[in-house]
């Protein structure tokens, strides 16, 4: 089982790994992204921790946690890297440890 990822409209054929490291990549930023709300930086950028605004920025933002923690679990599976999603060490401690 593996994900497919086709962008629609985009004039490029076919589906490969370019495609698929593509997905990763902007789903990923997007996720990040601090007008998102679900997460906040104290050093400028360089790592991100769970906003404790996040539910007032976000209502649904349990589910876009829960989206965020299946997208790391799929790029484990395909082995692909997120670099935007550079998380602090507690919050990766905690993720690793459950």
């Amino acid at each position: 089982m593996g994900v497919e990822v086709n962008f629609a409209g985009d004039g490029e054929a076919g589906v490969g790994d370019g495609h698929r490291r593509e997905f990763f990549r902007l789903a990923a930023s997007e996720l990040m992204n601090p007008v998102c709300g679900l997460f906040i930086s104290n050093d400028e950028g360089r790592s991100y921790h769970i906003s404790a605004t996040s539910a007032k920025a976000q209502p649904d933002h349990l589910a876009q946690f829960e989206l965020c923690g299946t997208l790391l679990g799929l790029a484990l599976l395909h082995r692909e890297t997120l670099p935007a999603m550079r998380l602090t060490l507690p919050l990766l401690e905690k993720l690793w440890v459950g």
